[in-house]
This record gives structure tokens, C-alpha cells and sequence, in this order.
């Protein structure tokens, strides 16, 4: 269903990050994991010459209680909705109803950070088609390599930090080969969130650029209980 997040394996070890790009990320995983609710909306274009009509518009947000609703419509249209205990999803492929493990949204957010919004949501919710899983290790999730701090850089009218760096997922089934992401991302100084983030995605010889840009990022909102009642 989600199907951006097959791009990421495993890859081969590399350099460790520089320690001001650690920090940086760092500073932005612990701002996301510490909140008790969080709501993210964002926007996402496809960089590609031939393919910049292609947008994806859509909203996170993780509510207190292990309760979800992710919401995506442009190229793909779906929508997720857990209160806490059953994880209800719309989309192309109909209507379906999972368990939700009583870690998900615990580790949803430790990823958000180095892996993302769309992706990371996304690979949180194919472990909903594992049933009776372990909560991932911390080698499960986004993994990072080869980062580096860039020079700084104004955009959404906030001068931000940049870090870019290497991801992979130390494992997808969906991922036919390792491969590896190249990820940028623009960290606001004042509240250490991602402001935008730029993956790019290897295919075949070449590669497709995606550029997300946070619209909102509200940590610790004040969240309507009908945000979360299940799809009928």
C-alpha cells in the first residue's frame, strides 16, 4: 500500500557521522521522543524533471494512548486511524483492520527523526502485516552513515542547520537488493525540528529526488478524541 517506503535495506558499512552532525541529530530524535502527542503535516514533490506534477499532501499525528491517524492523498490516496488497540486502513486496496502492538507509536516517533515522516510511517505500518512481532531493535530502523554538516541555509523562512547523510533500514523484505537513500534535511536551531528533507532514491542508474516540506510540526497539540474513531 505504501509503496515509497520499499526503497530501503541494508547497505554496507561506512564512516561514522561527524560528531556535529550526531549532535544535530541527536538533538532532533530526543525533541520528537520526548513529546507526549505530536501532529505533522506535510508536502511532498517529486524533483524529477519529467515528474514534478507528481504531490503528496498528507498529516501524522500520534495522540496520547498509542492512538494514530495518518492521512495521504495525491498519488496515493489512503488513510490509517488506530485507537490505541486496532489499526483500521483505507485505501487502494480496501478496507482492513490490524492489531496495533502496544509499542507502535513509542517506536514510530524514535524514527521520525533520522528516517522521515512518509517513510518512516510507512515502515511502522507494514510491521502491522507481522503479527505477534517483537518491538525493533535499534538495529531494525533508520540507519545512518556518512553524515556531514552542511553550510546553513534559509528556507520556509527559517534559517536552518543542514545534515546530510546516508540511509538504510538494516531490513525490508520488500527491498529486492540493499540500497541506499541520500537524505538532506534542514533542522530549524530554535525547537530542533526537521523543516524540510530531501531524499534520494536510487533507480537504476539514476535517481529520484523527493523533497518534503513540514507545513506544521506541533509537538504536544491539543488533539480532538474524533481524530481517532475508527473508519466505518
Amino acid at each position: 500500500m505504501y509503496a515509497f517506503a520499499l526503497l530501503l535495506a541494508a547497505g554496507p558499512a561506512a564512516p561514522p557521522p561527524s560528531a556535529e552532525a550526531d549532535l544535530l541529530r541527536r538533538d532532533m530524535d530526543a525533541a520528537i521522543t520526548a513529546a507526549k502527542a505530536l501532529r505533522i503535516d506535510f508536502e511532498i514533490r517529486n524533483d524529477s524533471p519529467d515528474k514534478r506534477e507528481q504531490v503528496l499532501k498528507g498529516s501524522l499525528i500520534l495522540g496520547d494512548r498509542n492512538r494514530v491517524r495518518f492521512v495521504q492523498a495525491g498519488w496515493l490516496t489512503a488513510t490509517a486511524v488506530s485507537d490505541g488497540r486496532r489499526t483500521v486502513t483505507v485505501g487502494p486496496d480496501g478496507r482492513r483492520t490490524r492489531e496495533t502492538p502496544a509499542w507502535f507509536n513509542e517506536n514510530l516517533k524514535s524514527w521520525l527523526g533520522r528516517g522521515g515522516t512518509y517513510v518512516s510511517t510507512s515502515k511502522a505500518f507494514d510491521l502491522l502485516d507481522r503479527p505477534h512481532t517483537d518491538r525493533p531493535g535499534p538495529v531494525d530502523g533508520p540507519r545512518v552513515a556518512d553524515a556531514k554538516v552542511l553550510a546553513d541555509e534559509k528556507t520556509s523562512g527559517v534559517k536552518c542547520r543542514v545534515v546530510e547523510y546516508d540511509l538504510t533500514w538494516i531490513e525490508h523484505p520488500a527491498a529486492p537488493a540493499p540500497e541506499t537513500v541520500r537524505v538532506r534535511v534542514w533542522i530549524d536551531p530554535e525547537t530542533n525540528l526537521p523543516v524540510r528533507r530531501r531524499m534520494s532514491v536510487p533507480v537504476g542508474d539514476q535517481a529520484d529526488t523527493y523533497t518534503a516540506t513540514h507545513t506544521k510540526f506541533e509537538l504536544n497539540p491539543k488533539l480532538d478524541d474524533k481524530l481517532f474513531e475508527l473508519p466505518k
